[in-house]
């Protein structure tokens, strides 16, 4: 059996007791994004993801910690959490290295996976062009066709 965990957003507590409960029955775990937020313990998260999780996904924060906080407003609570995160990940309590393992766990994160006949995503990022619903059944007629699509879904 698999477990599918999401949406951790650097609470240590609630994933510890999550991974303990699945720990029961289960030994294949997915994650599928947001490992860090806007919880105390991005480290803690990070690591326990890597050590414990066959694959993670990059979700919307994991994205904005690498590249830009253009998703949020300047000057609100997500600005400020990323910043505050980004400081916890290049910490100086830490060695280079073990800083540099949780950037490239983060900088390996995949958009999707597909396994065993599923597919696999964080969500679909903010657009202005798409909005839900979303017509799975085109979605993955266009994700698995073999021949290439030139009209948008």
């Amino acid at each position: 059996m698999i477990a599918i965990i999401a949406a951790i957003h650097g609470n240590l507590e609630a994933l510890q007791a999550v991974l303990e409960d699945i720990a029961r029955n289960i030994n294949t775990i997915y994650c599928l994004g947001d490992v860090i937020g806007y919880g105390p313990n991005p480290r803690e998260c990070i690591e326990i993801v890597h050590d414990r999780c066959e694959f993670s996904l990059m979700g919307n924060f994991d994205k904005s910690i690498l590249f830009c906080t253009h998703f949020y407003q300047r000057g609100t609570v997500e600005e400020t959490t990323i910043d505050w995160i980004r400081n916890q990940l290049n910490s100086k309590q830490y060695e280079e290295e073990q800083n540099y393992r949780l950037w490239d766990f983060i900088g390996s994160l995949q958009q999707k996976v597909c396994r065993d006949n599923c597919l696999y995503v964080h969500s679909f990022p903010r657009s202005n062009r798409r909005s839900f619903p979303v017509n799975f059944d085109k979605l993955f007629r266009f994700l698995f066709s073999p021949k290439p699509h030139t009209k948008p879904l």
